[in-house]
């Protein structure tokens, strides 16, 4: 009898071992499942169909303007020249966001030009429609980034020059800034403070606590994928590099792709002369559509301030001043 219940034990803990196997195994099958959507969300914005082609041009926006092809390294990126008739304006270079197009920034680009700014807007070799539709989450676009402010320095010697950058595009227009001290202003509206930040923010969404190990897997498959880890692009690092360079940042605090936190972060991290606008309710990326005007009235102020103006004088941040005495609140209307 004794012998018996041995057995019966025995298989017992045969079966449970082989269930616990099981269940780890599906755990981790999972876990990886996880994180494989998740790179693969990240880097195949051409999943994005509505996106593939450039549906919108300066010619549906009433502006002049030329094709042009910037060369590089990396290959030629396709771009509009948006030429202001004053010779002597500043360039200013709108960066779209993840999954986005230059067509996406016709709007603000028209409110600059009307304002006094010639606007380059290009492709990144990432874009949906571009031939290589991967996106590195900034690492890459950024180089692409520094293609396109090369080929302005070149083109028109001696003009200020401007970075509008939005979500990634946002932080892509701070590590490009850090690099080529060409560049100088730089706005972000929606940007994350780094990569790292702003995917465990969206995993968490997701799955909740068991975003430690499927984060962990993501750095993984980013170096095995892309050749970089997510440690390795992190604009709060690099932002207080840009000084003297003015900086503006835009977020709203509706939003939930880049919380509004991290727009703080920037702001912490970066050096005088820099401005914070904090605006009440507004989704990601959505502050020009809740007032364009409002909108981008500030905006090209900024950038005359920063690329015509003396240090003092108008209405910009003056160095020096306070960082708190910049931090507006601004209804939606």
């Amino acid at each position: 009898m004794e012998g018996w219940d041995q057995q019966r034990l025995s298989r017992r803990v045969v079966r449970g071992a082989r269930i616990a196997a099981i269940a780890a195994s599906a755990a981790i099958t999972a876990l990886l499942a996880i994180a494989y959507y998740a790179v693969h969300r990240i880097t195949s914005p051409g999943d994005r169909r509505h996106y593939k082609y450039v549906i919108y041009t300066p010619l549906e926006a009433g502006l002049p303007w030329r094709e042009v092809t910037i060369p590089g390294s990396r290959g030629p990126l396709a771009g509009w020249l948006i030429p202001n008739p004053n010779p002597g304006a500043p360039v200013i270079i709108p960066l779209p966001g993840h999954g986005g197009n230059r067509g996406d920034l016709l709007g603000i680009t028209k409110q600059l030009w009307e304002a006094g700014f010639t606007c380059l807007l290009f492709d990144y070799q990432t874009a949906v429609n571009a031939k290589r539709p991967e996106s590195t989450l900034g690492f890459r676009e950024t180089t692409d980034t520094l293609q396109a402010i090369e080929w302005v320095a070149t083109t028109y010697p001696g003009a200020g020059i401007g970075l509008l950058g939005y979500s990634m595009g946002g932080a892509v227009a701070i590590l490009a800034a850090a690099e080529d001290r060409r560049v100088g202003a730089v706005a972000t509206d929606s940007a994350f403070s780094s990569q790292r930040s702003v995917i465990e923010h969206l995993i968490r969404r997701r799955v909740g606590i068991v975003t430690p190990p499927v984060l962990r897997l993501v750095d993984t498959l980013f170096k095995r994928r892309l050749g970089f880890r997510l440690g390795d692009f992190d604009p709060a690092q690099r932002i207080g590099e840009l000084s003297p360079t003015p900086v503006l940042i835009i977020h709203g605090t509706g939003d939930a792709v880049v919380p509004v936190t991290q727009a703080h972060e920037l702001f912490q991290a970066a050096s005088e002369p820099k401005q914070l606008r904090i605006i009440e309710g507004i989704p990601h990326c959505s502050a020009y559509f809740a007032d364009r005007i409002g909108y981008s009235q500030r905006v090209a102020d900024f950038f005359r301030h920063a690329l015509l103006e003396r240090p003092g004088d108008g209405d910009g941040a003056t160095p020096g001043q306070t960082g708190k005495a910049r931090v507006d609140r601004l209804r939606d209307r």
